[in-house]
Order: structure tokens, then sequence, then C-alpha cells
């Protein structure tokens, strides 16, 4: 499953140019020092136009941010370059940065560290080996040091694997792989797994590797605790066995499966496990086709998983996109013992039944102003206007409120009126007992329905 990059492209540079890969319409766009493609006569390669990759038009850099710690050239005055000036050999390999991935794209970035390169390809990897997006002219003269920039928005695979090679007539050479994992909530949740104590982190075997098998079991079983293939006769042909069992883990790119990657998992003896209705039993099919919907989460997303998931360490969790949860050992009555997340826990409590409106208003003077303040209320249905309805002492005591001995306010509104209720700090400086000053106002409710079977509404006036 898994193709290496050795020799996908080597091969390919001869001094009439670069003979392109055979590739699907690939999306994403390019930073770079020149503003047009090098002549193919003039460097002896082919442009960005040759067959196997779309012309995608280069533009500047405009900052001199540095990358890699390694400064960024500045920006080209002329959109036309100069002829290059070779010196023997081959380009040295560039130096690729770190990747950076955010869920709409991939930022590859990398430095020339020669003075001969004419030009960089970038490659990335899939189930079908290197696919080459782009090739992007490098700036005439003296180049090493200099730095560049692609973005690629193709979203089809989660895990994304990215080489450079830096190009002249005289052949190529190969930056190391470099691979990331989009962090893209549609796919899997982004939580924290370490630190949730719902039991997902109930996995472990598998391999690290790309193709790799190794077992898959869970710690919350005894020792019949590897999950085979068996011939059931209620739901997927699953089982619990002592046995030691066999899966392999297939994902879209890289040598090593990682963290948040879209992978395939394939029982030995039975099929490719996925998501699907079963009359008994948990929703789990066996197919005889690959299907990338298993996600392996616990660490950090990108990082490769070192398989801590040796019995008795911290394990992992299996996210399934097309069920939309977690797969867990659960028990069923017809089948195997696994089941959906949500479909274990307890039910959520039932919110007690209020019924609308208020048959009484309390009022607390938990103002720590420590002053009386008066209480208004006006009806807005009967259109009565404001309405002094007597004074609340203050409630502030030893540093604190104690609504117990405050001098509480009580109102009982009629049914089916709306009130406003305020409360007026009158003996402040520049205030009076008035309800439509606004700068002595201390609180006020809205919207209050009077109804005799409602709820009792405490209003705690405080800061």
């Amino acid at each position: 499953m898994f193709l290496t990059w050795t020799g996908v492209h080597a091969a390919a540079v001869a001094v009439a140019g670069i003979s392109s890969l055979v590739m699907p319409a690939l999306t994403g766009t390019l930073s770079s020092g020149a503003s047009a493609p090098l002549a193919a006569a003039g460097a002896g390669l082919a442009t960005p136009t040759s067959a196997g990759h779309a012309a995608v038009p280069p533009r500047r850099l405009t900052t001199s941010t540095g990358l890699c710690g390694v400064p960024m050239r500045p920006p080209v005055s002329s959109p036309v370059p100069t002829a290059p000036i070779f010196t023997p050999g081959p380009p040295s390999a560039p130096g690729l940065c770190a990747l950076k991935a955010s869920q709409s794209d991939v930022v590859v970035s990398w430095y020339n560290r020669s003075d001969n390169a004419t030009s960089f390809v970038v490659y990335r990897l899939d189930d079908q080996g290197n696919q080459e997006l782009a090739e992007v002219p490098a700036n005439t003269g003296t180049q090493a040091g200099k730095g560049y920039l692609y973005t690629d928005t193709d979203t089809d695979q989660s895990a994304q694997c990215y080489m450079i090679a830096a190009v002249n007539a005289a052949g190529d050479s190969d930056s190391p792989v470099e691979c990331t994992v989009r962090p893209d909530p549609n796919q899997f949740p982004q939580v924290n797994l370490q630190q949730d104590a719902s039991g997902l982190l109930q996995w472990y075997g598998l391999s690290g590797d790309n193709d790799g098998t190794g077992p898959l079991q869970t710690g919350l079983r005894g020792s019949d605790s590897n999950l085979i293939s068996s011939n059931e006769r209620f739901g997927v042909n699953l089982a619990w066995t002592t046995k030691t069992s066999l899966w392999k883990v297939q994902g879209q790119a890289g040598p090593v499966v990682m963290y948040g990657e879209a992978v395939a998992l394939r029982v030995w003896g039975g099929g490719w496990l996925e998501y699907g209705h079963e009359l008994f039993g948990v929703d789990l099919k066996l197919t005889s086709t690959p299907v990338y919907q298993w996600y392996i989460l616990g660490g950090t997303t990108g990082a490769a998983v070192d398989n801590p998931m040796s019995a008795g360490g911290l394990g992992f969790a299996l996210w399934n996109s097309a069920a939309n949860d977690f797969l867990v050992e659960g028990h069923q009555t017809f089948g195997v013992d696994l089941n959906w997340n949500k479909q274990t826990l307890p039910p959520a409590p039932t919110p007690p039944t209020t019924t609308a409106g208020a048959r009484q208003v309390i009022a607390y003077n938990c103002f720590s102003e420590d002053r009386p303040l008066e209480m208004w209320a006006e009806d807005d249905t009967a259109r009565t206007g404001w309405v002094d309805m007597g004074t609340v002492q203050p409630g502030w005591v030893d540093g604190g409120c104690d609504e117990t001995a405050s001098d509480s306010w009580t109102f009982s509104p009629t049914s089916g009126h709306v009130y406003e209720i305020v409360s007026v700090d009158f003996s402040a400086d520049d205030c009076s007992n008035d309800p439509t000053l606004g700068q002595c106002v201390r609180s006020l409710d809205s919207g209050i329905v009077g109804n005799p079977k409602g709820n009792v509404v405490t209003i705690p006036i405080d800061d």
C-alpha cells in the first residue's frame, strides 16, 4: 500500500527538462521570488505548464520574515528572471520546514541550500505514489538560504506528506519527508482525551506502521480481551477471545500512522471494518475494500502513533466518522460486546417542569453601599405608570450580604399583567426618589408576567 519516495522522479531529470508524473487534479497556491516561470530554452527545464501538473502562477514573497530561522529573499523587482549562473553538479537538497496544518490547508515551506538550483518541485504522497503539485522557479544569482512557500488547499486526505526536490540540468536532490494531519473538527473531535475520565482510551495494540499488523485489544476485559474475526449467528462477525488477534492498519500517506489520520482497519480472516446498520448488536460490518473512516485519538494530532498501547499503558480511542462516535466495549444482548459510546451513556436528567410567569417577586438589598433602596413597579399592561412600592433596607453585614437579615421586599403581580421593576438609590449624591433618573437606578427587571401558578422570582440587588 505505502509507496516510498525513492526513485520516483530522479530518473526523470534530463538536460531537456523534467518528465512529470501523471496525477489527478490538485489544488494549491505558491509563493516564490519570481513572477514568471523560467523559459525551457534558457534553463533546460520544463515550465510549469508541462504535462503532469497544472500551471500555477507563482507570486512573489512580500515579507522578510524568516523561514525555519533562515531569512526570506527580498521581492524581485523585475517580472523577467535573468539567466541563472550554474556551478557544476546537481543542487543540494533543500531544507524542508515543519508543516503548518489547519482545517482548510497545509502550508509547505522550505529554503534553498545551494547556489545552482533552477527550480523546486513540490511533491505530495498518496496511495498512488509521489504526486507533483507544482514547480516553483528558483531565484537567480546567489540563492542559498532563500525561502519559499506553497499552500496546499486540497483536503481529500486528512494526513498529508510532502517532499521538495531541488532541480537543475545536472540532476536533482530531495529534501526529507515531512508529514502532518489537518485538525478538522468535521472529521474527528478536537478534544484532549487524556483529560477525559470517560474511559474512551480503552484500546491498545495495532501497529504504528502504515500497512503494519498487530493485535486489537481492550483494557476493559479480562483474559478474553482480543477482538478477532468469528462466524457469529447475530450481528457483525467479531468475537472476544483469549487468542492473539491480528489487525492491519492502513493509512493513505506516509510510512507511519499518525494521531488524527483517517485509516482503514482489517481483521485477519475477516474484512475491513466499517460502520453499517445491523438488525442485532452493534452497527458494524466487514467489507472487502478499505474504508477510511477510523481515527486513532488520544495523542497529539499529527504525531506518530508510537505504540503507547501496550498493556497497562494509557491506550487510545477509536473514532468513527460515519457513526460520529467512539467505538467502545459494551454489553449487547445479541452479538459481540461492542457499542457506540453515546449509547452507553446514562440518559440526561429530565429538567424540572416549570410554569411560566411569577406568582411572587422577592427583592433583597445586597447593594454594597449599605443604603436603603426604593422599589418602583410599572404595570405595562394596565399602563398605570411608575408606582412607588416601598423601601427595602440594606442587608450588607460584616462585608457581605445576608439575605436572611435583609428587609426583603415582596410583590404579587396581577395575573396576566407585564411589569417592569426598578430599585432607586434615592439617598446617593445627585439622586432623588425618581425611577426615571438612570444614574440612580441600581437594578431593572423587565418582562415579569403575573401568574398565580407561576414561580417565585428572586431579585438580589447588588453591584
